[in-house]
């Protein structure tokens, strides 16, 4: 109860914080200072979060974090305050916005906890460690590696943990559904703002986490059609393990869900997915939290106030997507030099300059906040400066030629634009929103006339993403990673519903109608996908690598370990989940090192000592996987047992050993 107290009170600051904040610094609807002032007091507490965990113990930057943008608030609230501080508390508050935030972030909840999908032998890890206060994080599985990754979800969940005493797979969860449905929110106030419709809005909420691509269209197409294309796709990963396009349609899709319905193949994307789906990832929830923000703000700004409002979202932006960092950058460069080339001037609007110092403000942060823009920078700089120094980095770049162009889809592989089957398959995995297209470019060009720079810079950077359709990524991150700069995909979902609503809203009842026969097409995929993980919802799942067993050794053992220690673990991700404390293990999350391939075979503590490790955690599963030699050899008196869980029903265990006088 205390805990629970404590997390509502922790909240109450930053959101409070953030409300005062958004009336200060822009001039927003009072429908939509609420939200929006959740949605900057969230952000603006875990980019604080994350600078003061680099100089001062978790815990106390953790509270630290929301007092700083409660004083905040405050400080731009100052005139205000000093006319009548009970001014201060005067807020709408929309009993209707309130019950749809709450509803959101329980069902959205709900369904992650009984799903343990996408990423989380990587963001579990990387919550637990961030919770013990390795702020920036090192590679879970190699602690000798930087692991610049966009942590600021699993900041957030790590702030949950520790301030709320939530396991960290509940608090990954809770990060995930209070961003997703925020983002949410936001998206369907822009809406309203630009058609003036509330039911705009929430038809556009409805399509932005539903919507998607309509492989699942494919089901329609005649058997001979489906023969031929085969051979035109080279499917990526366990999706190759398919013998048939056929087949594959109407197989599960080849992800641990943990829900009791599998996923049909046809209805998963691996080009236009449903955020539904993509909210589980370790990014794309607070993604659209700032985005949804600077939509709303970007305009709309007071004085310096909103100034450095944005250039703190946007060096939050750095370290939740890198990539809608960089994108954002270019945009706003191809913007400049549309502006200079058609007006035959380098004197560009206050406006837009005002764009490229709060840029390059944000930019500057971001090449020491944390995150894969630091790691690369300093990544360079070593390599320049101190090559002898320089510390491995997790993530690598790179870049080649690609031809013919192609469309990259995470799980069809590269379709080529000149293959007609390829094409073909290109677009059932966009969807029929690709339509569309040319009513979002003219509704671009009207933004740019309006010299509202920042939906023209997002803008024009999707259409021009085009380019990277003749670019192949070659990074450690794998090809996959360039699927997030194919910003065209997300045009198609964003501005599905204004678009049309502004162009159909006169039209006639069958346009209307076809319209609406339109956006059904593209939120079917998605209901089917929610609702397939609906049925987890009953039943929480506390990971696919771990059970109860293990949430019981980390009620005992959490952060208790000596700092430096390192754990043998047959499991790797495991032992930083449940004791925030590295294992060495890997190269890459997939590939294991060759003497941790050895040391598993045949665990024998001496040699597990030689290598490095203090500590050895085992199960049941990989303890009878040994030989009868091999567990002989295992037991020695140099090992000492620290703590042991067992199952109540059946021979399941868990056993810590010390194995530090193994010598």
């Amino acid at each position: 109860m205390k805990e629970t107290l404590l997390l509502l009170l922790w909240i109450a600051l930053w959101s409070l914080g953030g409300v005062w904040i958004v009336r200060s610094a822009f001039n927003l609807r009072p429908n939509e200072q609420f939200i929006a002032g959740i949605g900057v007091g969230l952000i603006f507490e875990n980019w604080v979060a994350n600078l003061a965990g680099q100089l001062f113990p978790e815990l106390f930057a953790f509270w630290l974090a929301p007092i700083i943008v409660l004083l905040t608030g405050l400080v731009f609230s100052w005139q205000t305050l000093r006319k009548d501080w009970r001014s201060l508390f005067c807020f709408r508050l929309n009993p209707l916005q309130i019950a749809l935030l709450l509803g959101l972030v329980y069902v959205f909840f709900m369904v992650g906890r009984g799903l343990a999908i996408l990423d989380d032998y990587q963001n579990l890890p990387v919550t637990s460690l961030l919770a013990a206060g390795e702020i920036p994080p090192r590679f879970a599985l190699d602690p000798a590696v930087s692991f610049n990754y966009h942590y600021l979800v699993l900041l957030f969940s790590a702030q949950l943990m520790r301030v709320g005493g939530i396991y960290p797979w509940l608090a990954l969860d809770l990060a995930r559904a209070i961003g997703f449905s925020i983002g949410l929110m936001l998206t369907g106030l822009y809406v309203q703002r630009i058609t003036w419709s509330k039911m705009a809005g929430v038809v556009a909420g409805v399509v932005a986490a539903f919507g998607g691509g309509t492989r699942w269209l494919m089901l329609l197409l005649p058997g001979r059609i489906l023969d031929r294309m085969a051979p035109h796709l080279q499917m990526l990963g366990a999706y190759a393990n398919f013998s048939d396009l056929s087949q594959a349609l109407v197989s599960g899709f080849p992800v641990d869900t943990g829900a009791r319905w599998d996923i049909p193949f046809a209805y998963a994307n691996g080009l236009n997915g449903v955020s539904v789906w993509g909210y589980h990832s370790g990014h794309t929830a607070f993604t659209a939290v700032i985005i949804g923000i600077l939509f709303l703000t970007h305009n709309r700004q007071r004085e310096w106030y909103g100034g450095v409002v944005t250039a703190i979202l946007l060096a939050g932006l750095a370290l939740v997507s890198e990539v809608a960092f960089t994108t954002l950058v270019v945009g706003l460069v191809l913007i400049a030099l549309i502006y200079a080339i058609q007006h035959k001037s380098l004197r560009l609007p206050a406006s837009l300059w005002s764009w490229f110092w709060v840029v390059a403000a944000a930019g500057v942060v971001s090449l020491f906040q944390g995150g894969v823009i630091t790691g690369v920078v300093v990544s360079k700089l070593g390599e320049i400066f101190n090559p002898a120094q320089v510390t491995a980095s997790y993530f690598t770049g790179g870049f080649s030629l690609l031809w013919p162009p192609a469309v990259l889809s995470g799980h069809l592989g590269f379709l080529e634009i000149t293959d007609p089957y390829q094409l073909l398959a290109i677009l059932f995995e966009v969807g029929p929103t690709i339509i569309i297209l040319p009513l979002v470019a003219i509704w671009a060009v009207k933004t740019y006339r309006w010299g509202r720079w920042y939906e023209a810079a997002v803008f024009i950077y999707a259409f021009l993403s085009c380019v990277l359709f003749f670019v192949r990524y070659d990074g450690s991150a794998g090809p996959t990673a360039l699927i997030r700069a194919q910003n065209f995909t997300g045009l198609t979902i964003t501005w599905a519903v204004p678009v049309l609503w502004l162009w159909g809203r006169k039209r006639s009842d069958t346009i209307k109608t076809l319209i609406a026969a339109l956006l059904l097409l593209t939120i079917y995929g998605g209901m089917v996908v929610f609702g397939a993980g609906l049925t987890a919802a009953r039943e929480p799942l506390v990971g696919t690598f771990m059970n109860d067993l293990d949430a019981r050794m980390l009620d005992r053992y959490w952060d208790q370990l000596p700092q430096d220690a390192l754990i043998f673990d047959p499991s790797p991700s495991r032992a930083p989940t449940v004791f925030a404390r590295y294992t060495d293990s890997h190269l890459t999350w997939y590939v294991e090192k060759p003497q941790w391939q050895e040391l598993k075979t045949v665990p024998e503590p001496y040699a597990l000592h030689r290598a490095g490790f203090d500590y050895v955690y085992l199960d049941h599963a990989y303890w009878t996987s040994l030989s009868q030699v091999d567990q002989e050899v295992f037991v020695d008196e140099c090992m000492t047992l620290v703590a042991e869980e067992n199952a109540k029903h059946g021979d399941d265990f868990r056993r810590l050993l010390d194995i530090r006088s193994c010598q």
